[in-house]
């Protein structure tokens, strides 16, 4: 491990260009707002502004939805699938 990393990031809704500091903490609030995530600001790091197009609202929920699924509120899983997820997160004794 080492304190110094790197981090590429490509697409639509990403700038080109050096990000400056930046902490591990900060990836899952970043990703979170690319994916259309609510609740950013209940992570402890920051979202890397300077690396998105469009600079993001960290408490909205407007885009509430599974990025997964072809459109808001559709569920991603049926529930067969989420049956058999939850089977096999108990039978790991994760619930």
């Amino acid at each position: 491990h080492r304190v110094k990393g790197m981090l590429a990031m490509a697409g639509p809704d990403i700038h080109s260009g050096d990000l400056g500091e930046a902490s591990i903490l900060d990836l899952a609030p970043t990703v979170g707002v690319l994916l259309g995530l609510p609740g950013q600001a209940d992570y402890d790091g920051s979202i890397l502004g300077k690396a998105l197009v469009k600079k993001p609202d960290r408490s909205s929920s407007a885009n509430n939805h599974n990025p997964q699924s072809g459109s808001p509120g559709e569920k991603a899983y049926s529930q067969e699938e989420e049956e058999a997820m939850r089977s096999k997160l108990q039978g790991l004794g994760y619930i």
